[in-house]
C-alpha cells in the first residue's frame, strides 16, 4: 500500500530491500562483475539491510528512500536530555547542525528543540539507556555529558567533551564512545551472518 510522507513529495510503495548491483565498465572481462552497492535511507542516513522492510519512492530517477521504522516516527518526542521541551522532528535541517549526542552533522532527519538549537540525529535519539558489555562486569548507563580528559575503556581515545557516553555508575571510571558500546553487538551480528551464510 502506497503512503504519503511530509518530508517527500512523491508516493512511497513498500519494498523488501535487496543489494543493489552496478555494472562496471571497463574491459571485456568486466563486464561480468557486479559492484554491490549500499543503499542508505533518506531519513537517517543509515543503511538499508538486505531484507528488511522499506519504503522508495515511485518516480522514475528518485532514490529517495526510507527505512519501515524511519517512515513511523513520531512528529514528537520527549526525551531525557532535554526535559524542558519537546523535541519536533524535521525532515532536514534548517541550519548547519551538530548532534548534541555525538557532534555529527547531517542532512536528513533530525529531532529540535528549535529555541533552544538543541539537535539529535533520529538515530542518537532512539539510543538505549543501558548496555552490557561482556568485557565489563557492570551495565553501562548512557550520560549525556561526557568529560574530555576521560578515556574510552574500549579504544582508548579521549571521550568527547560534553558528548554522550555509556559510563558504568558502579565503577564510577569506566566509560565508552557510543559506538565503542555498541561494537560488540555489531561484531556478533556480523559473525552470526557469516555463520549462517557459510551453512547456505
Amino acid at each position: 500500500m502506497m503512503i504519503s510522507h511530509f518530508s517527500h513529495q512523491h508516493p512511497l510503495s513498500p519494498y523488501q530491500v535487496e543489494l543493489d548491483h552496478h555494472d562496471q565498465k571497463g574491459d571485456d572481462h568486466d563486464h561480468d562483475h557486479e559492484d554491490q552497492m549500499i543503499t542508505i535511507c533518506s531519513g537517517c542516513e543509515l543503511e538499508l539491510i538486505s531484507g528488511s522492510s522499506a519504503y522508495k519512492c515511485n518516480k522514475p530517477g528518485c532514490d529517495f528512500r526510507l527505512h519501515e521504522l524511519c517512515s513511523e516516527l513520531p512528529g514528537e518526542i520527549r526525551h531525557a536530555s532535554h526535559p524542558q521541551h519537546p523535541l519536533s522532528l524535521l525532515f532536514t535541517p534548517r541550519y548547519d547542525f551538530s548532534c548534541r549526542a555525538c557532534a555529527g552533522s547531517g542532512t536528513a532527519f533530525i529531532y529540535s528543540c528549535t529555541a533552544c538549537r538543541i539537535d539529535l540525529h533520529v538515530s542518537c535519539s532512539a539510543l538505549a539507556e543501558s548496555v552490557k558489555r561482556a568485557d565489563h562486569e557492570h551495565p553501562l548507563e548512557l550520560v549525556f555529558s561526557s568529560k574530555g580528559k576521560e578515556c574510552c575503556g574500549v579504544c582508548g581515545c579521549s571521550l568527547m567533551d560534553g558528548c554522550w557516553a555509556y559510563s558504568c555508575k558502579e565503577c564510577g571510571n569506566f566509560g565508552t564512545h557510543l559506538e565503542c558500546a555498541a561494537a560488540e553487538e555489531e561484531e556478533e551480528r556480523e559473525e552470526t551472518s557469516l555463520g549462517s551464510s557459510k551453512k547456505e
